[in-house]
């Protein structure tokens, strides 16, 4: 996926998009059906009036109005929900919701539907000899509103809460963990190849995280000016404007510089596509949140050390060789000219583990749950996991004896 594909997929996620969708083929509904008229039987064409379509249209412009303020009223209260008990970065994917997408367009498209066919019937356009087109038209639009509307009505019992939140990062990260899998260097060499020789940074002047970059076209540059290109960044990498996201081995032009940074997307917010980080970060601080004096919900921290141990399952059992200096010389490489570092397993323990351990180290309950996860990662993981959560089960345990009492500590030990 290049860098036009990945802005044209983001774009396609928004909420107007698939209204606006559902608004045009309304519209073109209400256009081209006069054109259909020629095609339908006379015998038809008398079993219905203009006015017990038009009292239809009514009915259907009215109600739609209702059903997508009411609609657009609940999805604000989950959204403010999730971020209140869970965390304000779900809700980007929140608003992803395809269900919820489609019943809103499907609303709003038939609302629109209404309207513009009540015009149509005024304005003569839609005659009693074709107005049987438009009845089928309206039979049509009614049968794909009920169909989205009980599924609308399935996802509202659910929209909003803590573990229907947690199950929607949870299922974008697992997605994350298996697109980078497939290619931990994105195809390609991994910077311990790369030479010692003289490099030229390059810096961006835009701030914000990289979300996404576009390998290919690097690729591209590099064959053209037969050149090396090293990057220094992930996707999730905050930028900035200052500190090097590429170095490259030889002097280039202004042109080629800016070309070579236009590569790399950066924005305000961090993505899922390409930063399975991202998803440890944000399970981690609804984690936190549940352990919060004001939330106080123990069991939902203990739900979100679950979804770790699930995922950094599917990490080692997606990633071809469990040991990460044998896995970078078992990369397919496609782009031989471009150099990158891998996600470190150390990092991705450090996205889990460094916020929680201190707030979780204050409950025996939570601490029990905690331990365990870190046991099971060690005894699945390879040699540089292992040893990583080694080291994170070392700080917590010094946590646990600074916070819990010395009867809690020894059995948490024990255990």
């Amino acid at each position: 996926m290049n860098k036009i594909l990945f802005l044209l997929n983001n774009f396609m996620r928004k909420l107007w998009v698939r209204c606006c969708a559902f608004c045009l083929l309304a519209v073109f509904a209400i256009v081209i059906g006069p054109e259909l008229g020629p095609y339908i039987p006379e015998k038809l064409k008398q079993m219905v009036t203009q006015n017990t379509v038009e009292d239809i249209l009514k009915i259907l412009a009215s109600s739609m109005l209702a059903v997508t303020t009411f609609s657009l009223s609940i999805m604000v209260q989950a959204f403010s929900t999730a971020a209140t008990t869970a965390s304000p970065r779900t809700n980007s994917l929140l608003m992803q919701n395809s269900t919820a997408q489609n019943a809103l367009g499907a609303f709003i498209g038939a609302f629109l539907f209404s309207i513009v066919g009540i015009i149509s019937i005024g304005a003569n356009i839609y005659h009693e000899d074709v107005i049987i087109v438009l009845f089928l038209f309206t039979i049509i639009v009614i049968a794909i509103v009920i169909i989205f509307l009980l599924k609308w009505i399935d996802q509202l019992s659910r929209l909003g809460r803590v573990s229907e939140t947690i199950k929607t990062v949870e299922s974008a990260l697992h997605s994350s963990i298996r697109h980078r899998a497939k290619a931990p260097f994105l195809h390609c060499t991994p910077m311990k190849h790369a030479n010692t020789q003289k490099r030229y940074p390059l810096a961006c002047d835009r701030i914000g995280y990289v979300q996404y970059i576009d390998i290919e076209a690097l690729n591209n540059i590099a064959n053209k000016k037969d050149i090396e290109i090293y990057i220094h960044v992930n996707p999730g990498k905050f930028m900035d404007s200052i500190t090097p996201l590429i170095e490259t081995n030889a002097q280039l032009d202004k042109t080629t510089e800016n070309n070579i940074l236009d590569t790399i997307v950066i924005g305000d917010n961090r993505t899922f596509e390409q930063d399975p980080r991202y998803g440890f970060v944000v399970l981690s601080e609804i984690a936190l949140k549940a352990l919060s004096p004001a939330i106080n919900d123990p069991g939902t921290a203990i739900d979100v050390i679950g979804t770790f141990i699930r995922a950094m399952r599917l990490w080692v059992d997606n990633f071809p060789i469990s040991n990460e200096s044998e896995r970078e010389d078992h990369e397919n490489i496609k782009y031989k000219r471009i150099y990158i570092k891998p996600i470190r397993e150390k990092d991705v323990l450090e996205d889990i583990y460094s916020a929680l351990i201190p707030q979780v180290s204050q409950s025996l309950h939570v601490s029990r749950h905690l331990k365990k996860s870190l046991v099971t990662i060690e005894k699945i993981g390879g040699e540089t996991l292992s040893e990583a959560s080694r080291e994170w089960q070392d700080l917590f345990y010094h946590h646990c004896q600074t916070c819990l009492s010395d009867k809690e500590y020894k059995q948490l030990v024990e255990e």
